[in-house]
C-alpha cells in the first residue's frame, strides 16, 4: 500500500471526498476510450485501404448457354483478351516435390491447349 508520506501528499493535491481509487478508476475509464478511439480510427483507415482494391479486381460475368437451363454457364471475360488461368497449390516446405508437381502440372495444362 502507500507510506503514510504518500498518503499526506496525495492527501494535499486531491480535492475533499476525492480518493485514489476515485482517480485510478477516473484514469482507467478514460485509457479505455482512448484505446476505443485509436482502434475505431485503425478499422476506418483499413476499410477505406480495402475498398481500393475492389478496383483492381477484374470483372468475369456468366453469359448462359444456347441450350437454356440444361447447359450451365460459360464464363467470359473481355472478347480481346486472352484466357488465363490461375493454379493455387498448398504447400509447406516442399522444396521436392514443388519442382515435379509444376513440370507435370504445366506438362498437362499445354497437352490440353492443343
Amino acid at each position: 500500500m502507500l507510506s503514510a508520506a504518500a498518503k499526506a501528499v496525495l492527501a494535499s493535491v486531491l480535492p475533499p471526498g476525492v480518493t485514489p481509487l476515485h482517480v485510478f478508476v477516473y484514469a482507467s475509464a478514460l485509457l479505455l476510450l482512448a484505446l476505443l478511439v485509436c482502434a475505431d480510427a485503425a478499422m476506418r483507415w483499413f476499410v477505406a485501404q480495402q475498398r481500393g482494391l475492389a478496383a483492381l479486381v477484374e470483372e468475369v460475368f456468366m453469359e448462359p448457354a444456347a441450350g437454356g437451363a440444361q447447359g450451365g454457364g460459360q464464363q467470359t471475360a473481355a472478347a480481346d483478351k486472352a484466357p488465363y488461368l490461375s493454379v493455387v497449390v498448398p504447400a509447406y516446405n516442399e522444396e521436392n516435390r514443388l519442382p515435379t508437381m509444376l513440370d507435370e502440372t504445366l506438362g498437362y495444362l499445354l497437352r490440353r491447349a492443343s
